[in-house]
């Protein structure tokens, strides 16, 4: 069996989407599958691939594309395609339509709750009809939860026959082997004499961690032996620090920027704290219950049914009772300790393998 992954870029801080491919892509190559991934152009900052890469380079965009996925899938000759996210599940359809034959299963893949935030809009109207016929031509459409399958329904009226949930899976043995590695001298007192907060995530808009400045300066009120550490890079990290400077807090609140291994910080951490304002399925969730760190969340836009049974989830965006709740653990080891164990077994209703089984499935169909 052949599979080709078509996806936007390989920028390590693409972020999560980026990463969900990878570990899937792992687990077909361990299985012998031969895979090869599909990029629209290369930059000048990109993960090493697991697999072969192939770059379509369309001098003239989303027009060309279509036509240059055509080609390679021509000559490659797949069993499917799976793309990722709306731009690349559009060029995929296209292709389809080009390709004029039924011998390619084409599986879009949608990652994020947040279309109709986007294309809610009554005046977008004529692009939603638009997506809509573009991803009931696909095969499938893949939500990676019910909550992404609730906002595609709502926004592009995908008909039912169309539509499948896939979670995200993760890697935990590979995980938990990972999160053994000794953390770097520069941080490792900083962990050993306090208690850990930490957040793992782009410093986009979309994570909110600004919201989390603010309730870390009410948890420093009730409990002072504690910091806040932010795992992740991007564009707001400069705001961030002056907010966190601001508040007096930048001796409390830690950025170690990108990291290839965030798990060693991770699971060295006491809580793991969620502030998106959506998510699809949040991966860095089971990835923390995976080394065992439960997680407080704010409840907006995304899964977050599965934080419940190993961690907190607060409506969105009562800082006071955010706080409190963190506070609580933190002050309880042995209630944090219950929290601990659940997580470690909830992560095992995540393991790629089982949703690598329900890819293979679709294709087969």
């Amino acid at each position: 069996m052949k599979i080709i992954f078509y996806t936007n870029n390989l920028d390590p801080f693409f972020g999560g989407a980026l990463f969900s491919q990878l570990v899937l892509i792992k687990e077909f190559v361990r299985r012998g599958i031969d895979v090869k991934i599909v990029v629209n152009k290369k930059r000048e900052r990109e993960i090493e691939a697991p697999v072969p890469v192939l770059y379509l380079n369309a001098k003239y965009g989303d027009v060309e594309r279509p036509f240059k996925l055509k080609s390679i899938l021509e000559r490659e000759k797949p069993n499917a395609v799976l793309s990722n996210m709306l731009p690349q599940n559009i060029t995929a359809s296209i292709t389809k339509l080009l390709y004029k034959r039924n011998d390619i299963k084409f599986i879009g893949i949608v990652r994020n709750a947040s279309s109709y935030e986007h294309y809610g809009s009554i005046f977008k109207l004529p692009y939603r009809l638009f997506v809509k016929k573009m991803y009931e031509n696909l095969d499938w459409v893949v939500g990676v939860s019910d909550d992404v399958i609730k906002d595609l329904k709502r926004t592009f009226f995908i008909r039912n026959d169309k539509l499948i949930v896939i979670n995200n899976g993760i890697n935990i043995e590979e995980i938990r082997k990972k999160a053994e590695e000794e953390l770097p001298d520069e941080y490792r007192e900083i962990f050993n004499k306090n208690r850990i907060l930490i957040n793992v995530a782009r410093l986009i808009p979309q994570k909110n961690q600004k919201v989390l400045i603010d309730t870390f300066e009410l948890i420093k009120r009730e409990f002072k032996n504690v910091k806040l550490v932010f795992v992740g890079e991007g564009p707001l990290r400069k705001e961030l620090e002056e907010y966190a400077k601001k508040k007096d807090l930048d001796e409390d609140i830690i950025f170690v920027g990108f990291q290839k291994n965030p798990f060693k910080f991770v699971k060295r951490a006491d809580i793991f704290l969620l502030s998106s304002k959506f998510e699809g399925d949040p991966r860095v969730v089971k990835e923390s219950f995976a080394v065992g760190t439960p997680v407080v969340a704010f409840k907006t836009k995304g899964m977050f049914d599965i934080i419940k049974s190993a961690g907190i989830v607060v409506e969105a965006y009562d800082k006071k009772r955010f706080a409190k709740e963190v506070v609580s653990l933190l002050k309880d080891r042995e209630r944090l300790e219950e929290y601990r164990e659940r997580a470690l077994k909830k992560s095992l209703e995540f393991d790629i393998k089982i949703f690598a089984d329900k890819y293979l499935e679709l294709i087969e169909k």
